[in-house]
């Protein structure tokens, strides 16, 4: 239930299902094709964008956790094992 429970809270996620909805429903409204592909680019922006969001704090705990409670020495070396 654990992953189900992070998947609903998920932007990338809620931007994938709300853009899709988006262009299904542009279509139905016979919207003009090249605006639905406007909308589908745009919510596929923000997916990516969260995606790299998400990364940058995953590298951000990964360098919190590597130099957690370490002399500055050992906290250089860390960092350096790390590039």
């Amino acid at each position: 239930m654990n992953g189900l429970t992070a998947a609903l809270k998920s932007k990338k996620l809620w931007g994938a299902i709300l853009g899709s909805v988006a262009v299904v429903v542009m279509d139905q409204m016979g919207l003009p094709a090249e605006l639905q592909l406007k909308v589908a680019a745009l919510f596929g922006v923000q997916v990516g964008g969260q995606a790299l969001a998400d990364l940058g704090k995953s590298k951000a705990a990964i360098v919190a956790e590597a130099t957690n409670g370490k002399a500055p020495a050992e906290k250089a070396a860390a960092l350096e094992a790390l590039k």
